[in-house]
């Protein structure tokens, strides 16, 4: 993106570009052989003064070549003119050199680079002045370039600047060959890449790096080394010394190797090292090409805008050739390559190596348009004291503005790779020119199409690429700022999916991906030895990226171990190929391997899928193709919370369950459950393919009051219980942290009740009920809340119902925020209880509370894109929040206890359980639905759950007879895909016979993927609706047509518009369900509609009670709204309840009739169907007067014998009819604990529930 730049003063603006225009011809033209010098010149011997330490002078119009060796140190050298290095080796000592506008410091060119040894020593602390278009000041020990100025540096490239081993090089050995042919020379320095993990700093030798780095003492492992011997194919270098360390070339880790040495070298003195005060390269709005350039003991550590080379406030230079290419940078003392408030720069083919403080660096967040390609960073060390704050996380790259390319980078030996940190605005110099969020705004910036790619990260400490927290305004970084939100570009509002591809991370020893991007894809890359390879958060697409846990690449070795442990102190923990963190939504992981992720006790703890952490996140990741070498599918950390953190959906590869199986954390809950396996290795469960599912809720309480008040009538410690694995079944485990000071969140066996502590998140059965208890840290129990809320995150129609034990006399206030809050009403019966309602029942001293997102609003689930390819579909969010009048003294009064289960459901919640296998050539899945009759959004439900193993998102699921299709598409298809749709009676009818089947197909296919018949699960009865006998098309009761296939004599048709909207389409189409024609009309862009007229249509008679036609949508947008116009207009949205079909669909006509009474009986000379400003494309057909009454249809659903087919295939899980609570006596000891999540004023719970029904 090429934003315009903020305003200027044209005076200023003027002057910079019209010196800009006059340098481009006032370069010094070298004329004849290579090298050559102008034509007419002055002789730096003739020319400098002889007393040392002076100031030297070039004048404008003047041009000085130094063609010999000066013999005396120089004071500030001013170029206004043109100072030019001849080809002719020497050393400069100077105290700085000033470029000022106008002026040009060359040494050699892009044709004839230096070929001999030229050296630039900077010393001292002589002021080098400012410059005059904008005072910015330069310091001391530098080289500046002036607006207006210019330097052309090229020294002869002896390349490449790097490379990578061929083969390994071992410990002991000194001999590399390498992948390239090289033109490096004898006595030159190289640079070899460290292939294991990064080095660390324990804090009681190193204070201050240990703050950033810490662990148990481990070295960094690369290596400089000088070449005695060059190979006669320029590929095998023999070394001035044997390697200390084994340096890897094999399989996906091959050790970099660099080139230090350059012909042109620009240095600090040697003083320098005593104050970390080196010399620093800066230039501003010129024409500067920095070539061939070795830069060491530069920098000025804790001096802002003092760094090796930077790119000074240069605006916009796109076009002019500013660039830094084959250099190296070493030893040095703050950042690398800084390119600050300058857009248009390349840094290309670069090494750097020893620096502190972010390297390669973008500096305010303004800065765009830029090219980082094919540049090495390595051993970036925290900086102490930091110039910025985030220093002391060193990163390879800091790239605070997304529209800039950074491609075929290599980030070695730093605490961060790639760190994606930008500031909301650009900060600090940058904020003076961009303070218009239309024109500049970071984080709602993309990147440049493939501008991130071929970038490597490794020997990493933390990050190898971070893009989760963001540079706030006051130098710190946020780690709980997701913050970049990729748009198209200004004006910043339509979102567009980040992709990032083609990268290969290792040894990374904490994640090798942190992101909190979305929606974002990462795909087509390699991961290999890290501690927890990709760890997002806020759903993102993993696609085809091979994961490696261990490869031949051992290392060195630690924690007593023959590999080298990720963890810095040798701590062997879980080591996953992807694993969700936090309260984020879903990932999904598409075309994955994983390759050695094994488990071996006290050895190596791998898993395909793994969990690190006590938080809570939603159980949704899904898996599509998953492929295992030699792996196992799962690990999880000992005494964090398993079961909160990891429920992953597998379609087959990490599980062999074909279709779809859960990875679910322990619980005891699962041992009840026989189609679940545990697995001890995980541990947890391997769960097939259920009804319902997962679902997802956040309880919060008052936590000073939950801690303060203690339950006075039980003193049973529910928590907290410890007990050892046994082999197969585990009966008890601890699986959570010990708070005493903090409620912990538990579950107990076989779904008898939720045993909350002020914090936790997990995850439990779902589509039951479940009683709740509040305990804390040391397992005793807490009085019942006085007030708390309920934030589910549900899909469309999931369910829950939830009691909590209040005495006797309590009164409550419940509400529900569904974007406005609406009071809930008490009912007497635990039949009535809906999502509008609560039941107390005083015999059980229960107060029952329905969480349910089976309402009209939650049919309109929303899809959220969490990539390029893939959404989830949930209910919009709502909250419920209760209020008890007991306040602080919710005591029981007695020992807790759990209800008897409950003898029925509440009506709304009455369903039957329907299934199909699916089956296909490739494919296999399974589908599973509930049929509510009486569901609260007032009509009947379809709640369907699918699994498959079809990857991609073009997906097609409809329900069909053998003969037609008899459904819209389903809203969402992917694996583990769940959503509800509303039923007509037909559809019914066909599903409570059993005539439907399930097809899956691609969208724009007719090739069938998967197919199976929808089977009644379980029982001989279902739910029916009820009969309809009428022949509609050849009714018994006498009517008079209005159109029938053709119009009636005397009725006409006419389209209109209001506000100029654009016109109907009408048209006459071969549809009808009597045969004939049907009317279409296509409604697209506003308030307009389609009119029947038959103001001179007579009628036979005047006993007609109703007006009745057939209506079906081509495409399913609005329902319309219905005029009838006589001497005043009625209007009104044709209603379900005018149709037996109960429903409006585009693959059935569905009879609407509208009784007479309520449109201005047979007066009326005119209909018309309007869509307000929503489009409408509907159909029309037997359009006539009827003498059927014109009542509401009475929706009388009954339970039937069932007639469908029938299987044998086992329960499923979660079958069980026993919807209420268990016994405390049946509960074993074993508990479930989890972490602690605390605020100062309330209390978060996390619950991650499964929906079995």
């Amino acid at each position: 993106l090429h934003f315009q730049p903020a305003p200027q003063q044209p005076t200023h603006l003027s002057k910079m570009r019209m010196k800009s225009c006059l340098l481009l011809v006032s370069f010094v033209v070298l004329a004849g052989s290579c090298p050559s010098l102008p034509a007419t010149f002055t002789p730096w011997s003739s020319f400098a003064p002889s007393t040392a330490n002076s100031d030297v002078t070039i004048p404008y119009g003047t041009t000085v070549v130094m063609n010999q060796r000066p013999t005396i140190s120089y004071g500030k050298i001013t170029v206004a003119g043109t100072l030019i290095l001849a080809d002719v080796e020497f050393e400069l000592n100077t105290t700085g050199i000033y470029v000022a506008s106008g002026g040009n410091f060359q040494a050699g060119s892009q044709d004839c680079p230096i070929t001999s040894k030229i050296t630039i020593t900077l010393s001292g602390n002589r002021d080098l002045g400012t410059d005059p278009f904008d005072n910015t000041s330069f310091g001391v020990k530098g080289i500046a370039a002036a607006t207006g100025g210019n330097v052309q540096l090229f020294g002869f490239k002896s390349g490449p600047s790097w490379t990578r081993l061929s083969k390994i090089a071992r410990n002991g050995t000194s001999e590399i060959t390498l992948q390239e042919k090289i033109g490096w020379k004898v006595n030159d320095k190289i640079l070899v890449a460290n292939t294991d993990h990064s080095e660390t700093f324990p804090l009681s030798l190193n204070p201050e790096l240990g703050k950033s780095m810490p662990g148990s003492p481990f070295p960094d492992q690369h290596e400089v080394r000088t070449i005695v011997k060059i190979s006669g194919d320029g590929r095998t270098l023999t070394l001035n010394a044997p390697l200390t360390y084994t340096h890897w070339a094999e399989g996906y880790e091959f050790a970099e190797v660099g080139l230090l040495t350059r012909r042109i070298v620009i240095q600090g003195d040697s003083a320098s090292d005593a104050n970390k005060i080196g010399g620093h390269l800066m230039l501003r709005k010129g024409n500067h090409s920095i070539s061939g350039v070795e830069f060491t003991r530069m920098g000025q550590s804790g001096v802002l805008g003092r760094y090796p080379v930077h790119f000074h406030n240069a605006r916009f230079v796109w076009g002019m050739g500013l660039s830094v290419q084959d250099c190296s940078i070493h030893d040095v003392y703050q950042r690398c390559i800084v390119v600050h408030e300058t857009h248009g720069v390349l840094v290309k083919n670069n090494v750097a190596f020893n620096s502190f403080g972010h390297c390669f660096m973008l500096e305010d967040g303004g800065e765009h348009g830029n090219q980082f390609i094919k540049n090495w960073g390595a051993r970036i060390l925290p900086q102490y004291p930091p110039l910025f704050l985030s220093d002391t996380q060193p990163s390879v790259f800091w790239i605070s503005h997304p529209n800039n390319t950074f491609i075929d980078n290599v980030a070695s030996g730093s605490d961060i790779g790639f760190w994606f940190a930008f500031p909301e605005m650009p900060l600090r110099l940058g904020a003076t020119f961009w303070k218009d969020k239309t024109v500049m705004n970071p984080r709602k910036t993309k990147l440049p199409d493939g501008g991130f790619r071929g970038n490597v990260a490794h020997s990493i400490y933390h990050f190898g690429i971070h893009a989760a927290s963001m540079e706030q305004p006051d130098g710190s970084v946020s780690s709980g700022n997701m913050g970049w939100e990729p748009t198209v570009g200004p004006p910043f509002t339509e979102k567009v999916p980040l992709v990032i591809s083609d990268f290969l991370i290792y040894k990374v020893r904490d994640r090798a991906i942190w992101t909190r991007v979305r929606p974002s894809t990462w795909s087509n890359g390699v991961i290999a030895n890290t501690q927890e390879s990709f760890d997002p958060l806020n759903g993102q697409l993993v696609k085809n990226i091979t994961f490696v846990g261990l490869s031949n690449n051992l290392g060195i070795g630690s924690g007593g171990k023959n590999y080298t442990i990720p963890n810095a102190f040798g701590q062997l923990r879980p080591t996953g190929g992807v694993q969700h963190y936090d309260v984020g939504k879903a990932q999904f992981i598409e075309g994955c391997t994983f390759i050695n992720f094994t488990y071996t006790p006290g050895y190596f703890l791998g898993g395909a899928y793994a969990g690190q952490y006590a938080f809570s996140a939603t159980p949704r990741t899904t898996a599509i193709g998953t492929k295992l070498i030699n792996s196992n599918a799962m690990s999880l950390i000992s005494g964090a919370n398993s079961l909160s953190t990891n429920g992953y959906l597998d379609s087959g590869g990490a599980t062999g369950v074909k279709g779809g199986s859960w990875l679910i954390g322990y619980n005891p809950y699962f041992h009840s459950v026989p189609e679940c396996i545990h697995m001890p290795s995980w541990p947890g469960f391997n769960c097939p393919w259920f009804h319902h599912g997962y679902g997802y809720m956040l309880i919060i309480v008052d936590a000073p009051q939950m801690v303060t008040f203690p339950e006075p009538n039980d003193s049973k410690v529910y928590g907290n219980m410890t007990l050892n694995p046994g082999r197969g079944r585990i009966k008890a485990v601890e699986f959570g942290r010990n708070v005493d000071s903090q409620p912990v969140y538990y579950i107990k066996n076989n779904n008898a009740l939720m045993i909350m502590d002020i914090q936790y998140a997990g995850s439990s059965p779902l589509g039951k009920t479940w009683e709740l208890l509040f305990t804390n840290g040391t397992g005793h129990l807490l009085r019942s809340p006085g007030s708390w809320s309920i934030n589910p995150d549900f899909k469309p129609g999931d369910w829950q119902i939830l009691s909590v034990q209040y005495p006797i006399g309590t009164t409550f206030n419940v509400t529900t925020d569904r974007s406005g809050m609406r009071p809930h009403t008490q009912v007497n019966r635990i039949e009535d209880l809906s999502p509008s309602t609560y039941f107390y029942d005083s015999s059980l001293q229960r107060l029952f509370i329905l969480v349910s997102a089976d309402t009209p609003e939650s049919l309109n689930g929303l899809s959220t894109t969490y990539s390029a390819d893939y959404a989830l579909h949930w209910a919009p969010a709502f909250k419920i929040e209760v209020t008890a009048s007991c306040g602080d003294s919710c005591t029981r009064g007695k020992a807790a206890s759990v209800p008897a289960a409950l003898s029925s459901l509440p009506k709304v919640l009455t369903h039957d359980k329907y299934f199909a296998t699916l089956s296909g050539p490739q494919h296999t899945g399974k589908f599973f639905a509930q049929l509510y009759p009486f569901s609260s959004a007032g009509y009947p439900t379809l709640m369907y759950q699918i699994y498959h193993d079809i990857p991609g998102t073009d997906i097609k699921i409809v329900l069909s007879s053998s003969d037609s299709v008899y459904s819209d598409d389903l809203p969402v298809t992917t694996l583990g895909a769940g959503s509800v749709i509303k039923l007509t009676r037909n559809q019914w009818r066909m599903i409570s016979s059993g005539k439907l089947s399930v097809v899956v197909t691609r969208i724009g296919s007719d090739v069938k993927l998967l197919s199976g018949a929808l089977i009644l699960q379980n029982s001989n009865k279902n739910w029916a609706p009820e009969s309809v006998s009428d022949d509609t098309c050849n009714p018994s009761y006498g009517f008079q047509d209005l159109y029938n296939g053709t119009l009636a004599k005397g009725v006409d048709t006419t389209i209109y518009q209001i506000n100029g909207r654009p016109l109907n389409v009408v048209s006459y189409v071969p549809d009808s369900p009597c045969g004939g024609q049907g009317i279409r009309f296509s409604i697209y862009g506003g308030n307009c509609g389609f009119t029947i007229n038959y103001s001179n249509f007579k009628l036979n008679d005047q006993n007609f009670k109703s007006l009745e036609f057939f209506v079906k949508f081509v495409n399913r947008t609005a329902i319309p709204e219905f005029e009838a116009i006589a001497d005043t207009i009625t209007r009104f949205r044709l209603q379900s309840n005018y149709t037996r079909n109960y429903q409006f669909s585009t693959y059935e006509w569905t009879l609407v009739r509208v009784p007479l009474s309520q449109i201005g009986g047979t007066s009326v000379k005119k209909i018309a169907f309007q869509n307000g400003y929503n489009g409408l494309d509907m159909i029309v057909a037997n359009v006539r007067f009827s003498k059927a009454e014109g009542a509401m249809f009475k929706y009388s659903p009954s339970q039937e014998t069932y007639v469908g087919p029938t299987t044998n295939a086992p329960i499923t899980i979660g079958d069980d009819e026993n919807y209420g609570t268990q016994s405390f006596a049946n509960l074993p000891n074993a508990v479930y604990s989890g972490c602690i999540l605390t605020t100062p004023m309330a209390l978060f719970v996390f619950i991650a529930v499964a929906l079995f029904h």
